[in-house]
């Protein structure tokens, strides 16, 4: 039997896993949910009480890929959460350990936004790059990026 799906009030009356407890103040080293270290990172983006995509990168949650208990605390939230694949600053499998990252933002010299030429991001996935229109509208599928020009890891201590 399918559940149903939660209303305006019950929406609201959740807490957002972005305001979870074990989120921590760098959400990009480590789940959101958990609070424990992921090697697959990947970004979420929560939607309001009409299921309206929240903008801004407070509304981002990094959840473990290989956390399925962290999954299904995600998919069962009365919000709804839906997969990016990020942007400069906030690759999930790029910008953490990047020297380059300024909390969830991009500061490096070459990236157009700071007045560079441009940053060469690899992205991989199904129809990495397609753009799907329907009924909903236009959307991109989730993509990951594999790998930046720019990326410099910070070093182990």
């Amino acid at each position: 039997m399918k559940k149903k799906k939660p209303g305006p009030a019950e929406i609201a009356a959740a807490t957002p896993l972005t305001k979870a407890l074990q989120r921590p103040a760098d959400p990009m080293t480590a789940c959101n949910v958990c609070g424990l270290d992921s090697a697959e990172l990947r970004a979420w983006r929560e939607h309001d009480e009409r299921d309206q995509p929240i903008e801004g990168i407070g509304a981002l949650v990094f959840i473990g890929g290989d956390h399925p208990d962290c999954i299904k605390v995600m998919e069962i939230h009365p919000r709804l959460y839906a997969e990016v694949r990020g942007m400069p600053g906030y690759f999930p499998a790029l910008c953490g350990p990047c020297v380059s990252r300024s909390g969830l933002a991009c500061s490096h010299p070459d990236l157009k936004a700071n007045g560079g030429a441009g940053l060469y991001v690899t992205l991989s996935g199904f129809a990495a790059g397609a753009i799907l229109c329907g009924r909903g509208g236009c959307r991109t599928m989730p993509t990951r990026a594999t790998a930046c020009v720019g990326q410099r890891k910070l070093k182990a201590v």
